[in-house]
């Protein structure tokens, strides 16, 4: 029941993650998260100024617990896919070595397409 793409899940009003984005790509090849916690104190802040504090990472463990959070999340919002993937998720996962020009690659282009939008 691997998901492919991104997946829009409908959170509560109050929930905390509201608060959070994560982009997470639990793979073999490539795993990566980049994930943001937005500043408190910001409610009259236009949502394009807003600040939040930010990790990247490309630790295949830490994707993993990363995608095991947010199928958590949709779980307990009632996504219908979700107990499947937490089952596929469950085991630990296979230890790979990315090399560093495939990881210094994909950050570049992370980087550059915030540049993009911060130019804007």
């Amino acid at each position: 029941m691997s998901l492919r793409g991104p997946v829009r899940v409908h959170l509560d009003a109050g929930a905390p993650l509201l608060r959070e984005w994560a982009v997470v790509c639990d793979d073999d090849d490539l795993p990566a998260v980049l994930t943001a916690w937005e500043l408190p104190g910001q409610q009259h802040v236009k949502e394009a100024d807003r600040l939040f504090d930010a990790v990247w990472t490309v630790d295949r463990r830490a994707a993993r617990d990363a995608a095991r959070a947010c199928t958590r999340a949709a779980y307990d919002a009632g996504a219908p896919w979700a107990p499947d993937l937490l089952d596929e998720l469950a085991p630990e996962p296979r230890a790979v070595q990315v090399d560093a020009a495939t990881q210094t690659a994909l950050f570049n282009r992370v980087l550059a397409y915030v540049d993009r939008q911060v130019r804007r």
